[in-house]
């Protein structure tokens, strides 16, 4: 989650994505300084999360394009995989003693392609 916010003050915004960047990055930082929990999704037990929170991201997108300005919606999933790619680096994985480990596993990998996916590219 370190990782996360890091990366999420850190990327700048594309020009067209500014406000809604802006927007996004103000209500978590609101959150954070008060201490709530950020939305969980109902899951059952073992239950994969990537599925639905995709289903969410799509649905997000979609709105986007209904009401967003041109060029919004391309700029805030450019920012969102940004994101993504830094908080994926945030760490190393697997090695012993960091010999051996990784920067992006590959189950990291798989999600930026799902990613990449959901906003068509």
């Amino acid at each position: 989650m370190k990782g996360m916010f890091k990366a999420v003050s850190a990327q700048a915004a594309p020009a067209e994505a500014e406000e809604l960047v802006g927007a996004v990055v103000a209500d978590l930082i609101k959150k954070s300084e008060g201490k709530e929990k950020l939305e969980q999704i109902p899951m059952q037990d073992n239950q994969n999360p990537r599925p639905q929170m995709l289903e969410m991201l799509n649905q997000s997108l979609s709105v986007l394009d209904q009401v967003g300005a041109p060029g919004e919606k391309a700029g805030f999933c450019t920012w969102l995989l940004d994101v993504a790619q830094a908080t994926a680096e945030a760490g190393r994985e697997g090695g012993f003693l960091g010999i051996g480990s990784v920067r992006v596993s590959d189950q990291e990998k798989a999600a930026l392609e799902e990613l990449k996916q959901a906003f068509g590219w």
